[in-house]
């Protein structure tokens, strides 16, 4: 092999060693639930709640990482700090400053296209495998000054109709 061919192989292994590591992240406009209840992904006073309304949803960045998924969202327009999904040692989803154990998760496609179905389960610790969803209780809560049915996000050791999600990308 001469010098030439040996430098165009050794520059292509190089550019698709970085395209390999690049994390994807995806822009998502929405997080929301398939089935009798409905509802959006939200940040509720600080927490993440399903939200039966299409003014109270939260913007969401999901990107890979060698470790899973992480899922990124915003406290509050008026409060723009990241925050990222995580299930804490007890089982509990709730919101982290930085990513650690219990913040990354896997997602599972349900078909092609820009918008689809989705399951998503935690990624490592106690809960590998349990997957992300709602519970039955539902909760009223206030926000931009109109009542919502509220429904706290928790884990399921199975998939069942509270884990069928829809994402819809609003971004690349």
């Amino acid at each position: 092999m001469n010098s030439l061919m040996r430098g165009f192989v050794i520059s292509a292994i190089f550019v698709a060693a970085v395209l390999a590591e690049s994390p994807t992240a995806l822009e998502f406009r929405t997080i929301s639930l398939r089935g009798d209840k409905g509802g959006m992904l939200a940040v509720v006073n600080g927490q993440p709640r399903l939200v039966n309304s299409t003014t109270a949803w939260s913007e969401w960045t999901l990107r890979e990482t060698a470790k899973g998924w992480t899922i990124q969202g915003r406290l509050s327009a008026e409060k723009p700090e990241l925050r990222y999904l995580a299930v804490d040692v007890k089982g509990k989803v709730t919101l982290v400053s930085e990513p650690g154990d219990g913040a990354y998760w896997k997602l599972i496609r349900k078909g092609p296209g820009h918008s689809f179905d989705a399951t998503i389960q935690a990624s490592g610790g106690k809960f590998d495998g349990w997957y992300l969803g709602f519970s039955d209780v539902q909760e009223m809560i206030e926000r931009n000054n109109r009542k919502h049915e509220s429904y706290r996000e928790e884990l399921s050791e199975k998939p069942g109709p509270r884990t069928k999600l829809y994402i819809f990308i609003d971004g690349p």
